[in-house]
């Protein structure tokens, strides 16, 4: 509960104002709606400084810059609308539903009115339509010899130039295309820019309010109905995208979830939705229309994407890992395992997904739901992956599942997923966050696969590792992100599969009285990809590897396990 200050008795409004704890949305110059806090004091300003007839004035003559900005930045030239439309249906199709940022049918209506004069609406600019172009860009094979290529940095060229002029008087617009353009720049492995403007979209959507509770404006006749709905689908879109960049850089998010108090996007209407996959004209895919539960899924994104933040400002924090105790750590690696099972348990029957059956169809964002769930669960238990009663002697294992058993579970979870994809989908179309998703999984599999000692979860391990690696090939022809995450798979195994051989090769230097483990050195056939990546001769190892340690892929396994661990006893890989 807010505190509030006490008033004296027949205090004015106005004193109460000044003394109050709370800010408020206030209508600044531009025309817009603004959250200012009690400590700014400029929640104290009176609302209406500019007309509605100034504000329009001033954007229409941004509007006639446009064409100019874009010849500036070289990237002017003529797109045709046919090649826009199609771009769009397709970031509408495979992007926008797994991270709900636009609402379709509201984009199209103000895209209309715009378009046919000049009406200006603060649901649709230019910088939003080729921000979509640039996803859009990503999942097509078309080719445009009149354009530039590649088409995504075309596109986002022009989304950038643009932005600049419209960070002028920003809107709800303008955090919708700062959402989308982190993906774009994720795409490109800009991840500098990418994590940015993810933190910008949300800072905006802070200062345009999209953060509070608005009911209160919409009773007063402050904003329609509509948009009040509209602010929380974008907020929520803006808060998953921040999240997921946060939990793909391992960095803080820039909004606590204390000052949220804007409720999860609720549909307002109870008629059903459908979708069907969208593609490029020439290529052949008979489908059938699958009920979408697009709000369902905006919804409980959300609130995993809480539970995501909590996971990785405990985990994956140096000040709390350097205050807690490893027993402590634990019990938390434990109850969040059970509030993920649970979240995951209460999901509605449309949000469902049966790993079992071979015929079975599901909407991309669903699939993709579930696999962003099972990544989370092995984050939450990841930091334990190699711990046991014998390397923890001090910690109460009261759950035996934290740790590699529960990792193993979502990262064969997160294989079956994209088994199903494939068969539906192919890899060419999903959003841009699956690479992080598969790249998680990868990385489980490929330990499991050099390292288990039981040799059921080796083999398992080389089956699934064959599928996240050729789905991150796949992902590779849209997203260059994919490529550099499949390198880094491909480089861990090789150090992990050579330091084995290494390890065979002592055994053998020391004598036949020297007792190894057989079920680590017998032979197997390797899988096609291993094949593909795996030298099969060791002529890399040298004399300057005498001496080595025993296991020289703990150099990189540290890297990325057990960074934010150095100051705890931990077992090492």
């Amino acid at each position: 509960m807010a505190f509030k200050s006490p008033s004296a008795e027949g205090s004015s409004p106005l004193i109460d104002q000044l003394t109050g704890s709370l800010g408020s949305l206030r209508l600044a110059e531009d025309g817009q709606l603004r959250f200012y806090g009690a400590t700014s004091n400029l929640h104290l300003l009176v609302s209406g400084t500019a007309t509605r007839e100034t504000t329009s004035a001033r954007t229409l003559v941004d509007q006639h810059k446009i064409q100019a900005t874009l010849d500036a930045a070289g990237v002017g030239h003529f797109v045709d609308n046919e090649l826009e439309e199609h771009l769009i249906k397709l970031y509408f199709c495979w992007e926008d539903p797994s991270i709900h940022l636009v609402q379709e049918d509201v984009f199209y209506r103000e895209r209309r009115k715009c378009k046919s004069g000049t009406y200006m609406s603060k649901l649709y600019s230019e910088v939003l339509v080729n921000s979509m172009c640039a996803v859009g860009a990503s999942l097509t094979s078309r080719r445009c010899v009149e354009l530039p290529e590649p088409l995504v940095d075309f596109f986002a060229s022009r989304a950038r130039a643009l932005l600049d002029v419209e960070l002028n008087s920003p809107t709800l617009s303008t955090v919708q295309s700062l959402g989308i353009l982190s993906g774009v720049e994720s795409i490109r492995t800009l991840d500098a820019r990418g994590w940015l403007y993810s933190g910008m979209a949300v800072r905006l959507a802070t200062d345009l309010g999209l953060h509070l509770d608005n009911q209160a404006y919409v009773d007063a006749g402050i904003l329609e109905p509509e948009e009040a709905t509209l602010r929380r689908v974008v907020f929520w879109g803006a808060f998953i995208h921040e999240r997921m960049w946060s939990l793909y850089l391992g960095r803080p998010v820039s909004l606590n979830e204390n000052a949220i108090t804007t409720p999860p996007y609720v549909a307002t209407t109870t008629e059903q939705k459908f979708w069907q996959p969208y593609i490029d004209e020439y290529e052949d895919f008979d489908f059938p229309a699958l009920v979408d539960p697009i709000e369902e899924l905006h919804r409980n994104n959300a609130t995993l994407c809480a539970k995501m933040a909590r996971i990785r400002d405990t985990l994956y924090s140096d000040a709390v890992i350097s205050v807690l105790g490893a027993q402590s750590l634990h019990d938390f690696a434990s109850s969040m395992r059970s509030e993920l099972t649970q979240w995951h348990e209460a999901l509605p029957k449309s949000l469902q997904v049966d790993l079992a059956s071979v015929s079975s169809f599901y909407v991309p964002h669903v699939l993709q739901l579930h696999m962003q769930y099972h990544t989370v669960m092995i984050l939450a238990n990841r930091p334990f992956f190699a711990a046991t009663t014998a390397t923890l002697p001090d910690v109460a294992f009261s759950d035996p599942m934290v740790g590699r058993p529960a990792c193993t579970d979502s990262a064969r979870a997160i294989a079956k997923l994209l088994q199903i994809y494939r068969r539906l989908y192919s890899f060419r179309r999903i959003n841009i966050q699956a690479v992080h998703l598969v790249f998680t999984a990868s990385l489980i599999h490929v330990l499991n696969a050099c390292e288990a000692a039981e040799p059921s979860i080796r083999n398992s391990a080389w089956k699934d590792l064959e599928v996240c690696q050729q789905a991150l090939g796949d992902l590779s022809k849209g997203y260059h992100s994919a490529t550099r995450a499949r390198d880094v798979v491909t480089g861990i195994q090789n150090e992990l599969l050579r330091a084995k051989r290494e390890s065979v090769k002592r055994s053998a230097a020391n004598g036949p009285g020297f007792e190894s483990d057989p079920a680590q050195t017998k032979r197997r056939r390797p899988s096609t990809w291993e094949q593909q990546t795996v030298p099969v001769a060791d002529e890399a190892l040298d004399d300057q590897q005498d001496g080595m340690i025993l296991n020289p892929a703990l150099n990189v396994i540290d890297s990325i396990f057990w960074s934010e661990w150095t100051n705890l006893d931990f077992p090492r890989f």
